[in-house]
């Protein structure tokens, strides 16, 4: 492995990686596009999600300026709630203000200028100071004086090393142009390993550092890859359970939002009657938008734990009824969300009836959750065919 100091091999490498990734992430992006054009719907529904994707940070910056005390008044409630915060808030605004692949698209584009700038104001002329009708004795004096001006071992300059390696590759360009293409494609044909570092990490100061720099990151990127694919082979039952435990503890973030709605925490409370939940109801509300916002995100929270739910035909035979409870328990919370949200409006004490209707969504979303909470049927294993038995013979009417 030969460890060399240029910016622009680092610049190249850097390219190289970001390109495969590029292509190995957007692939299946562009080939779903082009394939959704097909429908008409389809492909205006993901028009319409590229729109929400591009308008969603500037629409949020809007709403914050217009709505400071919303703002006071959620990085309270964020403070006082800091298990909600990391585990809920952070990591859904984060998925959807950082775009991964918008920088990576963007770090593509920003490389890929660098390498094509360089490749095109690469002037071996101009490199070594000589006019474009200069001779091959020229070429070669000019080539000696300078190849012994900046040559790293007499000029400890920081960027003399990059400069030298510019002036050997612009002579080998003028001496001989066809031996320079040959030397080209032999070297990109060999086996040798080149990785091109920074020029700064191989200065006499960085030195130490750059070689087992590299060999850590070669050697933690497979173990890390390696420790990837062990989790991702976590058993059916173990994923399940831990679905269902976030859920129990994401319920809990559900009523502290929905009580920021203004429902009463009486209202929570199996025991309680309608009567204690007019009288504890307050009129005003100033934490309302804040908490249909925290409302919303624990909604697709759910959706997010959702996507985690084993999907296999054996698991669905085996648990019929926990996709359907789970959509249920979601669409709960939805229409819970909606109904307080027009209790709340009203600017008034709710009626008898009405508290009877909001306690009656928590009696419910509480059933669910029991149910969820029942310990899953492991996938049935088939019997192999060589130990069973015979088939029955049809009884004949």
């Amino acid at each position: 492995m030969i460890i060399s100091g240029s910016d622009t091999s680092f610049a190249f490498l850097c390219f190289g990686f970001v390109a495969t990734l590029t292509t190995i992430v957007f692939i299946q992006t562009i080939f779903g596009f082009f394939y959704s054009l097909r429908s008409w719907e389809t492909a205006q529904q993901n028009f319409l999600d590229i729109y929400e994707w591009l308008v969603y940070l500037p629409r949020l910056i809007r709403t914050a300026a217009n709505n400071p005390q919303n703002v006071r008044l959620g990085f309270r409630a964020l403070v006082a709630h800091k298990s909600f915060t990391g585990r809920v808030v952070l990591p859904l605004v984060l998925k959807k203000v950082v775009r991964f692949r918008v920088i990576l698209l963007v770090l593509f584009v920003f490389l890929l200028s660098i390498v094509m700038y360089q490749k095109l104001t690469f002037d071996p002329h101009e490199i070594l100071g000589l006019t474009r009708d200069a001779d091959s004795s020229q070429i070669k004096k000019q080539y000696r004086k300078l190849s012994l001006m900046f040559h790293p071992d007499k000029n400890k300059a920081p960027d003399a090393r990059t400069k030298y390696m510019q002036i050997r590759k612009a002579y080998k360009m003028l001496a001989d142009p066809d031996a320079y293409e040959e030397e080209a494609a032999s070297q990109s044909g060999t086996m040798d390993v080149s990785v091109g570092l920074p020029s700064f990490l191989l200065d006499a100061e960085y030195r130490k550092v750059a070689a087992p720099l590299l060999l850590s990151a070669l050697f933690l990127f497979p173990l890390a890859l390696i420790w990837l694919l062990l989790k991702s082979n976590t058993e059916t039952a173990v994923v399940v359970r831990n679905i269902m435990e976030r859920l129990s503890w994401l319920q809990e973030q559900f009523n502290f939002c929905y009580v920021m709605m203004g429902e009463p925490e009486v209202a929570q409370h199996h025991g309680a009657k309608p009567e204690d939940v007019v009288a504890a109801w307050e009129v005003a509300n100033p934490g309302l938008e804040v908490g249909v916002a925290f409302v919303t995100l624990c909604n697709d929270h759910i959706l997010h734990l959702a996507q985690g739910l084993p999907m296999s035909e054996k698991w669905l035979k085996a648990n019929p009824q926990m996709v359907q409870t789970f959509r249920q328990f979601l669409e709960l919370h939805r229409n819970k969300q909606e109904y307080l949200l027009n209790l709340v409006r009203a600017a008034e004490r709710p009626k008898k009836q009405q508290a009877s209707a909001l306690m009656s969504f928590n009696l419910r979303i509480s059933k669910c959750l029991e149910l969820l909470q029942a310990e899953p049927v492991e996938e049935p294993v088939e019997e192999p065919a060589s130990r069973r038995g015979p088939p029955l013979a049809k009884r004949r009417p």
